[in-house]
């Protein structure tokens, strides 16, 4: 019988429970710690549709379910407005597959009180872990509270968000340095929006969550080179209604773990514990998520002891979630945005530079002199067979490497190559993404059930 603690009632860590849930045998014994005096950190309150996909298939719940019990609007997409040299455009999910926004508060308090009553062999315990150690045959929490002293578990999930319950100083900086700070500010008045903004501005950009009682707006920029006095003027000028609502400050310093599974075996993280890089795309929760799918097998299935397998997950880890990462937040950022400004010039140019490196991005039809952003979708459109190829999916026979997420798929990198203006885009056929070209460029709006 297996015993395995998830540590942390976030998004993440209920993400994590779900899946351990549904892919169990009914004898594993599941304790969820979880530290009532901690808040909840969530500025985004935005998905992927991986997040209401999983509750749908592990609880009986359904999207009327979602809007009653975590203010729910449904997200099929995601407007950009001001990024990109030419126009505004929303990038739709797919039609089978949607998104949601959430109040994480009230989702957290749902699953606290729903999961323990309907989960066999789950135990919910309210618990400041102290310390953490580790023997031959499992980890050991210590806490606050005497009964959980001393208690071995197989397994230690660490969702527990800023910082980490071991190792606190094992991360990286990320190599690509965007945003930093959100002032977030809740307004209330309703939206439902269908879609998830990310407005771009002069320091950053600012995100929109639609909720039914309630909006919110987060203005992301990056410390280093905007103050928080400059944000927050140039924010009450973008929305004015700012003026009189209180605000709260979240920042964070972009890094990564140095590890998915600790070299125990025993201990693993998610969520922010893992790390964290900028709220754009509802990435975070879709990188999350695929590490939640990762670790929830080993926890049920992994031998801690094989050390082939440890390393084997945090190689994984790197590969697909690090460097993943990075590409798609550089693929997002290099398009720019209208403004060109000290925050724009600086990521654009870091965001190609990544992009460009032979290293991450060594494909085999480009030459010494060539590179990814200037050369490579052109030598494509320029070859009729390279370009059926991509369109059909068979071009990674070609360039002997995957492309990264929103340049590999010929939709998506056509909807985000016209929709952001990029210069080699009239080279393909045109499968229109979805813009008003009567939509002034930048021009912040709210009217997203219009757009045809």
């Amino acid at each position: 019988m297996k015993k395995i603690a998830v540590i942390g009632a976030g998004v993440v860590g209920i993400n994590c429970l779900l899946r351990l849930i549904d892919e169990r045998d009914i004898d594993t014994e599941l304790t969820w710690i979880y530290d009532s005096d901690v808040n909840i950190f969530g500025i985004g309150e935005s998905t992927t549709p991986d997040l209401p996909s999983q509750i749908a298939h592990t609880t009986t719940l359904a999207v009327p379910h979602f809007k009653k019990y975590f203010d729910t609007t449904v997200k099929f997409g995601n407007k950009f407005i001001g990024w990109g040299k030419k126009h505004n455009f929303v990038r739709w999910l797919d039609p089978h597959s949607v998104g949601m926004h959430f109040d994480t508060k009230y989702f957290s308090e749902f699953f606290l009180d729903y999961l323990p009553k309907f989960t066999p062999n789950l135990t919910l315990r309210d618990e400041s872990i102290k310390d953490i150690k580790f023997t031959h045959d499992g980890v050991y929490l210590s806490s606050s509270k005497s009964e959980l002293y001393q208690q071995r578990f197989d397994f230690v999930i660490d969702c527990t968000g800023g910082k980490s319950l071991l190792n606190d100083n094992n991360y990286l900086d990320s190599i690509l340095v965007t945003v930093n700070s959100v002032l977030a500010l809740r307004l209330p008045e309703t939206a439902d929006w269908g879609c998830t903004i990310s407005y771009a501005h002069q320091n950053g950009w600012m995100f929109g969550i639609p909720l039914q009682s309630r909006r919110t707006f987060g203005y992301a920029y990056n410390d280093n080179i905007t103050t928080e006095e400059e944000a927050l003027k140039d924010f009450r000028t973008i929305i004015p209604e700012a003026l009189g609502y209180p605000y709260k400050k979240f920042k964070w310093t972009p890094r990564l773990s140095k590890y998915m599974v600790h070299h125990s075996g025993r201990y693993i993280r998610n969520g922010n514990a893992i790390g964290f890089i900028d709220p754009l795309e509802s990435l975070a929760g879709m990188y999350y998520d695929y590490i939640s799918n990762q670790i929830c097998d080993y926890a049920l299935t992994g031998n801690p002891h094989d050390q082939d397998l440890v390393n084997h997950l945090n190689d994984w880890y790197y590969e697909t979630v690090v460097d993943d990462w990075y590409k798609n937040m550089a693929w997002i950022y290099h398009f720019g945005s209208k403004y060109d400004s000290p925050f724009w010039r600086n990521i654009v140019k870091d965001s190609k530079n990544l992009l460009n490196t032979k290293e991450i991005m060594n494909f085999s039809i480009l030459n010494k002199d060539q590179n990814f952003t200037d050369d490579f979708y052109n030598i494509i459109a320029n070859d009729p067979k390279l370009t059926q190829d991509f369109i059909y999916g068979k071009i990674h026979d070609y360039i002997g490497h995957d492309l990264p997420n929103f340049a590999g798929n010929y939709k998506d990198f056509v909807e985000w190559s016209y929709g952001m203006g990029a210069d080699y885009a009239d080279k393909f056929p045109l499968l229109a993404p979805h813009v008003d070209l009567n939509e002034v460029h930048g021009e912040l709006t709210f009217d997203i059930r219009s757009i045809k």
